[in-house]
């Protein structure tokens, strides 16, 4: 997974190069986000969400809205899990869930069908649905889950 660190932050690196070029500014806490966005969907879904050069990604957009909990429903959720479960209350909007979801599905079907084959949370869990195990590395160690 240091790799797909690398990936993202030498984009990191390109962009502000280009902006410091121009002697244009840039927002550090909104390019932190957009940064962190692109290494967690590097890493955890293994694609390129780009957001570091387009700040209104879809995936950066359905990452926002993510935060959007309402106290409300966060403190019910703490409070009365079982409560919220039984009237099938979801915490996120159906939208933000479909997105994720269909996005795996997605995910898992591409690279099944062009065997393919990344060193990143997705895999493990494909593995995890295929073996209900992991594979041991060349040392006889299952350390996928480490950087």
């Amino acid at each position: 997974m240091f790799l797909i660190l690398k990936e993202c932050s030498d984009d990191l690196a390109k962009y502000l190069e280009s902006k410091a070029q121009i002697r244009d500014s840039v927002e550090i806490k909104d390019i932190f986000t957009r940064y962190t966005t692109d290494v967690i969907m590097s890493s955890a879904f293994g694609i390129r969400s780009n957001c570091i050069e387009n700040s209104n990604s879809e995936h950066r957009t359905q990452g926002k809205n993510i935060l959007k909990i309402k106290i409300i429903w966060y403190v019910l959720f703490t409070v009365m899990p079982k409560i919220m479960d039984f009237f099938s209350i979801p915490i996120l909007d159906q939208r933000v869930s479909n997105f994720y979801l269909n996005m795996f599905e997605e995910t898992v079907k591409y690279r099944k069908t062009h065997k393919l084959l990344r060193h990143d949370f997705m895999n493990i869990l494909m593995q995890l649905m295929e073996k209900d195990h992991l594979d041991e590395d060349d040392n006889g160690k299952n350390n996928n889950i480490t950087c």
